[in-house]
């Protein structure tokens, strides 16, 4: 009975097996999937590193190779003519929603940076040109707000310098994250914020708590969604759902606050500029601006532009750190160039700066 029993799962096995493997001539190639694991222990195989495994597969398989991690299909592109190629056309525009991403979208095609077709075709194209009413894309009023923030750290910096007994500043890796913060918040919600102000150290919190705390599950996650079911505060999941919430509130409170203001007439913010969208879209059956959607873009703009170029800011101190002949030479550039009484404009970029840039980054 039990060789019975065993032998009709290996049938069943095989038969998945064949179905995964020889029923579909459409994919890449790639590795041998196993079902439910796919291809993940042929990527474990290769290297602990995730970038490396890749790379070492698609000298096996190509370019552009397909993998399954999990129950998650994915096709791997590892050069730079072959992102080109299919990133130029409209078929690879789709964006992975699925787990957190999933349910921070509300369960809906929502936000700017994980929905997909005609609705992220239209939100990408709203956000841009409001946006760009409040001086995104134009260096001037960049240039200004940046001056204005960059005024605040330089202080802040000194103020944390001086108190300390060798002058010293300890770059942790949010260490820019409020300057950055203030930067977007300036065009989302027209105001910026004191360092210490109460509001913007929750969204930051808000922000941690959905990107870093996902990092022990989120491949899990990605593999097989349903686990954040099963166990969501070992893979992160309550943590992150809290964050999402976080923001949430955050955005109904900003909502809330630019309605009592004549936003109608005189707009001063992206939200101001989302709020008359929603007014417009009130009478559609299937609505795409909604206080739902502003709260997932609200989120997708702060995150995006917050956390990741902080970090690179970080990393190029620790480069700096690293390599002090690099450091001597910006430096000694940047005092010939631009000297101690003005503010650098994006025209000082000179030969060396220039190309530390572009060689980083």
């Amino acid at each position: 009975m039990y060789f019975e029993i065993l032998l009709s799962l290996i049938c069943v096995y095989f038969i998945f097996f064949c179905m995964e493997n020889f029923m579909s001539n459409k994919r890449p190639p790639g590795p041998i999937r196993f079902p439910p694991f796919g291809t993940l222990f042929q990527v474990m195989m290769e290297s602990s590193i995730g970038y490396v495994a890749f790379n070492n597969l698609a000298k096996k398989y190509g370019d552009v190779m397909s993998v399954k991690m999990g129950l998650m299909d994915v096709v791997m592109l590892s050069s730079f003519e072959a992102v080109k190629e299919v990133m130029t056309k409209e078929e690879s525009y789709g964006r992975l929603c699925t787990g957190a991403q999933w349910d921070r979208s509300f369960q809906k095609n929502y936000g700017l940076a994980f929905s997909s077709g005609p609705a992220w075709n239209e939100i990408r194209a709203f956000c841009r040109n409001a946006l760009r009413q409040y001086g995104y894309g134009d260096r001037k009023a960049m240039k200004n707000l940046i001056i204005e923030e960059i005024t605040v750290l330089i202080k802040y910096m000194k103020n944390e310098s001086n108190s300390h007994p060798i002058r010293k500043i300890h770059f942790e890796s949010d260490y820019f994250h409020k300057s950055f913060a203030n930067v977007i918040g300036t065009l989302v919600m027209g105001q910026r914020f004191d360092y210490n102000d109460q509001e913007l150290l929750d969204l930051l919190q808000h922000e941690h708590d959905f990107i870093k705390n996902g990092a022990l599950g989120v491949g899990l996650l990605m593999a097989y969604p349903f686990l954040r079911h099963i166990f969501p505060n070992s893979l992160g999941y309550t943590t992150q759902m809290k964050g999402t919430n976080g923001f949430r509130i955050s955005a109904d409170n900003l909502l809330r606050k630019r309605r009592q203001e004549p936003y109608d007439i005189n707009p001063r913010c992206f939200a101001d500029e989302f709020l008359k969208k929603i007014d417009e879209d009130d009478l559609n059956p299937e609505p795409l601006f909604t206080d739902e959607n502003f709260a997932v873009v609200y989120s997708d703009i702060m995150q995006g532009g917050t956390d990741t170029t902080s970090s690179v800011l970080i990393f190029t101190i620790l480069l700096l750190t690293h390599n002090q002949n690099a450091q001597v030479r910006l430096h000694a550039e940047i005092m010939k160039v631009i000297g101690e009484d003005r503010f650098p404009e994006i025209d000082d970029r000179k030969t060396y700066l220039k190309k530390f840039i572009i060689d980083r980054f």
